[in-house]
């Protein structure tokens, strides 16, 4: 891998050396011409990593089986009926949804960032809303 990367350096420099004798308009078209090709792969990589990231943001919850036990033992702890087994279960529930809603709002918060929008926009534009743990 280093060796790769010294030969690379390498190359550019001797390309630099090429284009040192180039006129200066011609050198300034070509400028032009790679920032340009330097926007267009921006904007390609920009895109995937949208995509990417509304894909790991639908994909950050608990499975349907752990949500639908997780709700059934709060419903118990409510109404003081939960035995130390599934209050156990309940804590290994909670430690996992919280683990999941971390990440969702790590993707949440990239995906933000990624489209120059505040995180309360964000979470509006997708439909989603804040909870509040009070």
């Amino acid at each position: 891998m280093q060796n790769s990367k010294i030969q690379a350096d390498h190359h550019i420099q001797t390309l630099i050396g090429d284009f040192a004798e180039m006129p200066l308009n011609d050198l300034e078209s070509f400028i032009n011409g790679l920032n340009a090709l330097v926007i267009r792969k921006r904007v390609v990589d920009k895109g995937k990593r949208d995509k990417a990231l509304l894909l790991k943001i639908n994909q950050s919850v608990l499975p349907e089986q752990s949500l639908e036990r997780y709700i059934l033992l709060q419903d118990k702890m409510e109404l003081e009926n939960l035995p130390e087994i599934e209050y156990q279960e309940l804590l290994h529930l909670v430690a996992q949804e919280e683990k999941i809603r971390n990440k969702r709002y790590k993707y949440l918060l990239e995906l933000a960032q990624l489209r120059n929008v505040p995180f309360t926009e964000l979470m509006n534009s997708l439909g989603l809303s804040m909870l509040n743990h009070a």
